[in-house]
């Protein structure tokens, strides 16, 4: 996804019409101001043909062939990167006078989100510098349609004291920015004033020594790129370098490029350059050299795999099939071309793989493989470019899951990893990549949308370390980014033109003289924009690069082949770095909430679905239904939200088609979930006399289960398996609560169901605006609904912090961008929904702005210090930038903020890497707060977005690294759960509707953080404890797997594959290192075996393991 149609840029408006100075005529006119560009050169669509900056001059030149009508910017792709320069050149016949001298650039349109900054010069000295405005969009440049277009005039006066009797010379630059389109450009003088011709001249614009090498007779020359400018009839020329001729050129009138060979240096040293013709002309300059590195180039050769956004995903799908399909006869073509230019594909992600081989015949599947091992495809691991801090810690395993399989089932050597246009990574997709055998990932994010501080880690390769320590993978951000050859930037002609190489050169000049350290750098070559097609021209265009050039050295390689190269070159010497890449993509997942929450909870409901049968000892699920799953959550949480009009044109069929596609994952994932679970749970059949209580975690749970309202119960009296009653109650819903205590780790209870009147006892309470129960004690502010005092037994302190103005679980809209401006909720009506004494509540029912309404569950249970709290909003369609949160203040000295992300603790700011994301974090499960004396744990269940100390978004201006972005946070206490957002200019939705419910449970404690006791927080809020019916004479299953450390719990239990044992993820919960046995239904295990996260794998090892803080391993047990 790449933001934008187009790149970025150029001028800017003073005023609208035309203001010419007083008695000023026109004196050289290119095109007219008629609001068409029709008279220039290129229009009106030939914007993806520029190749050379206006040389006009008057007189001579004409407007349909040597003046442009678009102007690219720095930030346009199919312009290089690089600021333009347009020039014009007149005469005078005599000194200017004082009289009204003026130039009117009439600009037709600009970029409509990123116009340029322009520089106007005039025989070398600037005379103007501003901002064109925004234009009306890409149409104008695209396709030719001008209806749209927001026309302006850039006009300046030009000072007589900077005009020269005869020839004069005006610039026109684009500083920043992306591209304008011209109308017309006039120039003005007094009407005594009279043109004379361009005087005949040769000129050196520029001189540049580049970083190449050349075979010379004498050995390998430096090349220099001369830039000349010629006005004159046509001539016979040199080039001299140090007074020695280089060789002979022919000038005509216009711009020229040609590229010489110098002795090479090998310490920075001046050469003298001269031109000379036989009309006479000379021009002369002195440059500096800088050494040449001997560099060698990769080129990785991509599509960049959006799941939507260009096409509808079907379409995508059977775009990237296509290709795979088609790569054969380029691989066959290159043959020929020595081997460092012979053809190899990147499919980026594997989704399409997968789809590829399911439909291959025999002979296309054995095609495929055989151009795998041959390494002509390469494969990488991830199977879609993923939003990774969306996934938690089994799904991020998931991601991985098919490269796994191709290796282990096809022995394909797959071990690397791209993850493209995505600024950012969450610290766990260390771990999950070094355990799938992934030691490489390129990343190439976006060049510009939204990145924030991302690209402070361009070219900056290093050994990645995992929150344990005992992994890592070489990470690489490309410098280029991902799309730095979208916009008529591919090779499909089989040559490399001169713009090709100034770029290069660029490119290497800015790593030279950065004092990059490496003489290896890897591009991402990926054509035609995104979902773009391999290019037939690449390998003849590397094989006739290199056989013009020694050095740099092109190789056309895998991901795999080239990391590869890199670290037999560099690898000891590379830095290592641990931290949070903080990801800044995932806030788009906020935009639709509701659907976001549902794949939430669909992965933590498989994870459940997959563990019952080793406690009921009934028969696995079938792997490939598991990944069925899977599938639809990793493909929910990839990048590519929708449609790249999906807020500009939100009602077309083409967004609504891919917005239903994309909520399709997730009901899919839903749907299939709720299968599996149903498979491998008794049936609810007749009455219901006993229920079997399910703990699919690994220690002993003391918690509310509630039976379904319309199951057939006998009454309400609970009977716990000693035989004694317990509480229960019987809620406003019709659902029936009870107390399960101590339910066995991985195993089961069985409570028995009476008639009669549930057990007394509980100390659960609701009553006007107060909850309570033993533990804590909840005030509720009468108007805003918000919690305005939260006490813990022990301490009379107040958790809300009353100096924030705010109060906890308080509502928040912000309509439009500014942060500053927000609405809330001024009236509420207040009622008690469970009166007691298992379960109190109070519900808030309110008028938000933003919504139809806003209902707040504030829920105690009786012996629990945690607060649970459901928040339900019915959100109207807003189509206005607009934000909701809901405010956690909590009044702490010293206070330190702490989340979980997969596979890691991370301490905000403190284990976040430079240039990640800080306006908002994604959690997997909890946020903790702790200060001097106590803190609380935050779980937040649906709604993974938080924001620490304040609001931060949005900002005002997406592109690059914009001062809101913020670089770092301070330490603070109050967290606001951002649920909802529609600020994005594509991609994501334009507007959300309906119901969404949005689930918390705030702990507050004593003491310090205690980093096992949040993640066993987040782990019972997310899986439940499971209620299914059960004879009357049945009775529960002891542990079927013991975790014997108290630091370590099992992130999932299941069947081991092909019925060996049970497969166990350990995780070093506690941030300790651990010494962890494990037992097998209460029996030390026969066998243990480390293996892959699949559990395939034949290292066996002895218990107790020992586990670094924040390890992860994967054993498979298996009993004699």
């Amino acid at each position: 996804m790449n933001g934008y149609t187009l790149g970025c840029c150029l001028l800017l408006l003073v005023a609208t019409g035309y203001a010419y100075a007083q008695d000023a005529v026109p004196l050289v006119e290119i095109g007219a101001p008629d609001g068409t560009p029709s008279e220039l050169a290129l229009a009106d669509d030939g914007y993806q043909a520029f190749s050379t900056d206006a040389f006009f001059v008057a007189g001579q030149s004409s407007p349909e062939e040597d003046w442009p009508f678009c102007q690219p910017g720095p930030n346009d792709q199919w312009g290089g990167t690089t600021p333009h320069t347009f020039s014009l050149y007149f005469g005078l016949k005599d000194d200017p006078a004082a009289g009204p001298w003026q130039l009117d650039v009439h600009i037709l349109d600009a970029h409509g989100i990123n116009p340029p900054e322009v520089a106007i010069g005039l025989n070398g000295r600037e005379i103007l510098r501003q901002r064109a405005e925004q234009g009306g969009g890409d149409d104008s440049i695209t396709r030719g349609d001008y209806s749209k277009v927001r026309p302006h005039l850039m006009s300046v006066s030009l000072p007589a004291d900077a005009l020269v009797r005869g020839t004069n010379h005006i610039t026109i630059t684009t500083v920043s920015g992306c591209w304008i389109l011209y109308d017309a450009v006039r120039v003005f003088g007094p009407a005594t004033a009279e043109l004379a011709p361009v005087a005949p001249v040769t000129r050196i614009d520029s001189a540049r020594g580049v970083q190449a090498l050349v075979e010379s007779p004498s050995g390998l020359a430096q090349v220099v790129r001369l830039h000349l400018s010629h006005i004159g009839e046509e001539t016979q020329g040199r080039i001299l370098c140090n007074g020695a001729e280089i060789r002979d050129i022919l000038l005509s009138s216009g711009t020229h490029l040609w590229e010489i060979g110098v002795p090479r240096v090998q310490a920075p040293q001046d050469v003298a350059i001269r031109i000379e013709t036989d009309s006479g002309g000379a021009a002369e300059a002195t440059i500096r050299l800088r050494p040449v590195r001997e560099w060698t180039l990769y080129l990785l050769h991509h599509t960049h795999l959006d799941i939507g956004y260009t096409h509808t995903q079907d379409e995508v799908e059977q775009l990237q099939m296509r290709y795979l399909r088609e790569i054969g006869e380029h691989i066959e073509a290159s043959a020929t071309q020595p081997e460092e230019a012979h053809f190899t594909w990147l499919p980026e992600g594997l989704w399409p793989v997968e789809s590829y081989l399911a439909a291959a015949t025999d002979a296309e599947r054995a095609t495929l493989l055989d151009q795998v091992r041959a390494g002509s495809l390469g494969l990488d691991g991830l199977y879609g470019n993923a939003l990774t801090a969306l996934y938690s810690e089994e799904e991020i395993l998931a991601l991985l899951e098919y490269a796994r399989r191709l290796r282990r089932d096809e022995g394909l050597p797959i071990d690397s990893a791209m993850l493209s246009d995505v600024p950012g990574a969450t610290w766990g997709l260390v771990p999950a990549l070094a355990h799938s055998g992934i030691r490489y990932i390129s990343m190439g994010p976006n060049v510009g949308h939204r990145v924030g501080w991302t690209r402070l880690w361009d070219d900056k390769p290093f050994w990645w370390v995992s929150p344990s320590g005992e992994e890592r993978v070489l990470c690489w951000m490309a410098g280029t980014g991902y799309s730095w050859f979208h916009g008529g930037w591919s090779f499909d002609d089989g040559h490399i033109t001169d713009r090709h190489k100034q770029r290069f050169f660029e490119y290497l000049e800015r790593l030279d003289t950065e004092a990059y350290p490496y003489d290896i750098v890897h591009l991402r070559y990926n054509i035609g924009g995104d979902n773009g097609p391999p290019d037939p021209g690449l390998s003849r265009a590397v094989a006739e690069w290199n056989e013009r050039y020694t050095w740099p050295r092109i190789i056309v390689a895998t991901t795999s082949e080239a990391f590869r190269a890199f670290e037999d070159r560099y690898g000891d010497v590379l830095p290592s770095v641990a931290g949070d890449l903080t990801p800044y993509w995932e806030d788009g997942a906020a935009s639709t909430a509701a659907d976001t929450a549902v794949v939430r909870r669909a992965v933590e409901r498989l994870v459940q679905a997959e563990a019952l049968p080793v406690i009921r000892g009934t028969e696995a699920l079938a792997a490939e239904d598991v990944w069925d799953v899977w599938r639809e959550t990793v493909l929910y949480d990839e990048h590519t939200w929708g449609a790249h009009n999906s807020i500009s044109e939100p009602d077309s069929e083409f967004a609504i088609a891919q917005a239903r596609h994309k909520q399709g994952f997730a009901l899919e994932a839903d749907r299939l979930s709720r299968e599996l679970l149903d498979r491998v749970l008794p049936p609810v059949a007749g009455p219901v006399v006993a229920v079997e209580v399910y703990n699919t975690l690994t220690w002993p749970r003391t918690e509310v289960v509630e039976l379904p309202a319309e199951w057939d119960l006998p009454g309400d009296r609970v009977i716990g398996p000693d035989g004694a009653p317990v509480p229960s109650q019987r809620l406003r819903s019709g659902a029936l609560a009870f107390l399960a205590s101590e339910v066995a780790p991985v195993g089961s209870a069985v409570y028995r169901v009476e008639a009669g009147e549930p057990a007394a006892g509980g100390s659960a309470a609701a009553s006007g605006l107060l909850l309570s129960n033993d533990l804590l004690d909840v005030e509720v502010n009468p108007l805003t609904g918000a919690i305005q005092r939260l006490s813990h037994a022990g301490s009379e302190a107040n958790l809300v912090d009353s100096e924030a103005g705010i109060g906890l679980n308080e509502y928040v809209y912000v309509p439009g961008r500014d942060r500053t401006v927000r609405q809330y909720v001024e009236e509420s009506q207040i009622t008690v929904g469970e009166a007691g004494p298992l379960v109190a509540s109070l519900i808030i029912d309110s008028s938000a702005p933003g919504a139809r309404s806003l209902r707040r569950e504030l829920r105690l249970v009786a012996g629990s210090p945690e607060l649970q709290i459901v928040n339900t909003i019915d959100k109207l369609p807003i189509r206005e930038k607009e934000a909701v949160f809901f405010a956690f203040p909590m009044g702490m000295q010293n206070p330190e903020t702490r989340h979980d992300t997969p596979w890691s603790v991370v301490e905000v700011e403190s284990d976040q890497l430079r240039g990640g994301c800080r306006n908002y974090l994604t959690v997997q499960r909890w946020v903790d707060v702790c200060g001097d004396g106590g803190g609380a744990t935050l779980v937040t269940v649906d709604a993974p977005l938080i924001q620490v100390g304040d609001i931060r978004t949005d900002v005002p201006f997406m592109w690059g690294a914009a001062p809101e972005w913020e670089r770092s946070l301070a330490p603070s206490g109050t967290v606001f759960s951002y649920v909802m957002n529609n600020y994005w200019e594509t991609n994501y939705k334009a507007d959300q509707e309906g119901l969404a419910e949005f689930r918390y449970a705030l702990t507050p404690y004593h003491g310090t953080f205690n980093a096992l006791a949040a993640a066993r927080r987040g782990m019972e809020e997310t899986r439940p404890l499971l209620a299914a019916p059960a004879g009357a004479e049945q009775t529960g299953v002891a542990s079927a797997v013991t975790v014997d450390a108290a630091g370590v719990l099992a992130t999932s239990v299941r069947p081991a594959p092909e019925g060996e044992g049970l497969l166990v993820r350990l995780f070093a919960a506690s941030g300790k290192p651990e010494t962890v046995s494990l037992q097998l239904n209460g029996r030390a295990p026969a066998r243990v075996t480390l293996t892959d996260p699949d559990g395939y794998g034949e290292e066996r090892v002895e218990l107790p393991l020992r586990m670094p803080a924040w390890g992860v391993r994967t054993v498979r047990l298996e009993a004699e």
